[in-house]
């Protein structure tokens, strides 16, 4: 069942800071932290089905916690000094702490047993949890220094260096100290076999009894250097390093170079031209398709599995997550900015990323090109005007194989993924925008609006080995097709505003925004919001139209 979420909660935001200037060297200190404060803890429901024959268990009440209340401190200082050679040297050292504390709920808020025979009322007071609070928590550290010089005229030179250290000090483990047992309930016991308490010598399916405390180091490296070929020529050279060092990740470590070139001319006073081209090549360890294992109850003394060689695959051994994965990136920009008169330039730019990932499962493919085109019009500092375009194609393909079988073999082609399970994905999307605004300022007024209308569509294909490769495997393969309809959204927004310097420090703002935008998702297309005893509230998303008028005050004090 969905239901209407309660909102009711507030962030409060604090900066401070100071800023000492020299001649020769500058000093900035910062400290920024945000409270945000929930004053809902929980949301709680009656379920207004009962029991019926065939369908699954209907418990009595459901509650899930909501946002819980979170502090975040950041602590940072800045030093630059001026050194010879024209140079600058940078550097920056940073601090944050994330942290919660909330109560925690119980697993439960029904009685009586579960549809899996669990007595509740172990497991429906706070007694049952390990730990009262949450004691949630992620420092990081930042340190980054920067360097540049100008040996000769031509050529400037810059090197520079990022490290990042974030820790999660979370760390949390189901376990009911009131029933002495290991695990959790799972839709506050509505699903049948879903109780998840750990039996030593039981043959059982392993599940998540921990939570993971996902880390990670990162070191950056950058090095450029610019030399003008001529005096309106400027041809530039860089080099990037990216590490990182990941905990309970599928890759310990990743490594990536970027290779980049970069050519500007200006050699006709009328016209800029900019071209850059940057390859990228990401490796390094070992991939393990499963790091997750201490996190899971069949690490645990006593565990039994229900298959004698072992447990079924956490995944697919050839799956390759997108972020780990071996990858080669190309990406190609341009930019061409003609001044067509003293008070009118028009410019055109263009990207292409092309992203080549060394995988047989998972994403495969994934390119974009972007041609963007605007005019502005300046006749006056009191008027102003633009149009502009915009147009995007992208493509990816991503492929998988559905785990068929029941057997303890992860490899692809094996009992539980066997290939005639594979199936490959193709999306094909399309993005548009075009759109106008102006400035005019006259006398104590300034009146100002904007409009544009975007519309997207996208397409996807599938392949499929056999019915097996499907998630109704009863369905005949030939009766699919090889195509979703495509998806496809419009937006067209209206902004303006209309601003009354009343006086130097005092200031009024009354401003109005329009919006509209329609969908069509085959997804939602037909759906009846009450299937069986589920109930979907506001699911289906509808064409919207809305008016919004606000009338601003701003005093600035002297």
């Amino acid at each position: 069942m969905e239901t209407v979420e309660p909102i009711d909660y507030r962030t409060h935001n604090l900066l401070a800071g100071i800023n000492y200037g020299h001649n020769q060297y500058q000093l900035n200190f910062t400290y920024n932290a945000s409270f945000f404060r929930n004053h809902n803890q929980a949301l709680s429901w009656e379920n207004p089905f009962q029991n019926l024959p065939g369908d699954s268990f209907a418990v009595e009440r459901g509650r899930f916690a909501l946002y819980p209340d979170n502090d975040f401190h950041n602590v940072k200082l800045d030093f630059s000094y001026v050194l010879p050679l024209r140079g600058l040297f940078t550097s920056t050292a940073a601090w944050s702490r994330m942290h919660q504390d909330d109560d925690l709920l119980p697993p439960t808020i029904n009685s009586g047993q579960s549809a899996a025979g669990i007595d509740l009322s172990n497991w429906n007071t706070t007694a049952a949890l390990g730990r009262k609070t949450a004691n949630a928590e992620i420092n990081t550290w930042l340190f980054q220094t920067g360097l540049r010089l100008i040996p000769f005229d031509p050529l400037t030179l810059r090197a520079d260096f990022r490290y990042y250290d974030e820790d999660n000090d979370t760390d949390y483990t189901a376990f009911n100290p009131l029933a002495g047992e290991i695990g959790y309930i799972v839709e506050d016991g509505a699903d049948p076999g879903r109780g998840f308490v750990f039996n030593p010598n039981q043959s059982a399916i392993p599940f998540h009894f921990r939570n993971v405390p996902f880390a990670q180091r990162k070191i950056n490296w950058s090095f450029n250097a610019d030399y003008r070929l001529i005096p309106k020529t400027v041809l530039s050279l860089g080099y990037q390093r990216e590490e990182i060092d990941r905990d309970y990740r599928e890759r310990d470590k990743t490594t990536e170079n970027r290779f980049i070139v970069r050519t500007s001319n200006r050699s006709v006073s009328w016209a800029t031209f900019r071209f850059s081209y940057e390859f990228s090549d990401r490796t390094d360890s070992p991939y393990r398709f499963d790091p997750y294992t201490s996190f899971f109850t069949n690490s645990l003394p006593g565990f039994s599995s229900r298959l004698p060689a072992g447990t079924t695959p956490f995944t697919l051994a050839d799956l390759r997550k997108f972020d780990l994965s071996d990858r080669k990136q190309h990406l190609f920009c341009g930019l061409a900015n003609v001044l067509l008169r003293e008070d009118m330039d028009l410019s055109l730019s263009f990207a292409r990323v092309d992203n080549d990932f060394d995988a047989r499962f998972g994403l495969l493919q994934d390119e974009s090109n972007t041609v963007n085109l605007e005019w502005n019009y300046q006749p006056s500092a009191q008027l102003s005007t633009y149009v502009f375009g915009s147009y995007q194609t992208k493509t990816n393909a991503m492929a998988n194989i559905n785990d068929a079988g029941f057997s303890t073999d992860p490899n692809a082609g094996g009992a539980t993924f066997p290939l005639r399970a594979a199936w490959q994905e193709n999306v094909d999307e399309t993005n548009s925008a075009l759109g106008f605004g102006f400035y005019y300022q006259f006398d104590r007024f300034i009146f100002d609006g904007n409009y544009s209308f975007n519309w997207s569509r996208s397409e996807v294909d599938y392949e499929a080995v056999s019915n097996l490769a499907l998630a109704n495997p009863e369905l005949a393969l030939d009766t699919i097709g090889n195509s979703f309809p495509d998806l496809r959204y419009t937006r067209h927004i209206l902004e303006t505003n209309l601003r009354w310097n009343i006086s130097k420090n005092l200031a009024l703002r009354l401003l109005h925004r329009y919006e509209r935008g329609t969908i069509r998702d085959w997804h939602f297309e037909g759906l009846n919001p009450l299937i069986n005893n589920h109930l979907f509230l506001m699911a289906t998303p509808n064409d919207f139209e809305v008016n919004v008028i606000g009338l601003l005050i701003q005093y600035r004090i002297p």
